[in-house]
């Protein structure tokens, strides 16, 4: 583990010449800001974004979050309300994850927040959304919420170079770095657990992030009962 260095420092002297790097501080921003953030945004972005997200749960089940118009947050209600609120619409779940994609069109005063340490490192207008599965030079930014004790969709790459932050509860991140192509047997194992010891864990504070190369195979796991809050910074 290294020591702590801010996200804009890691830009100049760490980008492109490692494979993960932890842990980096980002400006600060507190789950609750997430939450309200949500609350205040337009029913049309909501509808936008909702349309292009997901709810997991548990056993391989999940849905479009248009489906469930009834977990978006109310200005009305305090971010700790939302999160009681939620836990009961699922109550009859054992586990749920909302991914909101695209959350940079939600809380955009947040996203350039976060991608504040790169203005002017980067010859690309990282505020830029992303028009298709090709296009390069912006950021993109997903919202995770849930009560859930592993990544869903398990060992994974992501396609963009990512910044995982975590914001409400405590979490342990596998890498596996060394690994550029890992059996099928582990990618596509529906028990990620047994085969966590051939990575490296990283127990991630709250307020702390860590970064990964697209290349690197990952997974999270919860340790906290409760709802867990982060975010995900993706640049490419």
């Amino acid at each position: 583990m290294h020591s702590s260095i801010e996200a804009r420092d890691f830009a100049q002297t760490h980008w492109e010449k490692v494979k993960y790097f932890y842990p980096l501080l980002f400006p600060e921003i507190s789950w609750k800001e997430v939450i309200e953030g949500l609350a205040s945004a337009s029913p049309q972005n909501k509808e936008t974004c909702f349309k292009r997200s997901l709810i997991y749960f548990g056993n391989d089940k999940h849905a479009k979050l248009s489906k469930h118009p009834d977990i978006s947050p109310d200005v009305k209600e305090s971010p700790e309300k939302y999160l009681s609120r939620i836990t009961e619409v699922f109550s009859n779940e054992k586990e749920y994850l909302l991914v909101i994609n695209d959350a940079q069109i939600l809380i955009p005063e947040l996203h350039r927040k976060l991608i504040s340490p790169f203005n002017g490192i980067f010859s690309k207008e990282l505020t830029r959304p992303r028009n298709n599965k090709a296009s390069k030079g912006g950021s993109d930014l997903a919202i995770f919420i849930g009560r859930y004790p592993q990544t869903p969709i398990g060992i994974h790459k992501d396609p963009n170079h990512n910044f995982f932050i975590n914001l409400l509860g405590e979490k342990s991140i596998f890498v596996f770095p060394d690994s550029d192509d890992l059996p099928n047997d582990i990618v596509k194992s529906k028990n990620p657990s047994k085969f966590l010891y051939h990575g490296e864990k990283i127990d991630l504070e709250n307020g702390k992030a860590i970064y990964w190369h697209p290349s690197v195979w990952h997974t999270a796991e919860n340790n906290h009962s409760g709802v867990t809050v982060s975010l995900g910074l993706g640049i490419f």
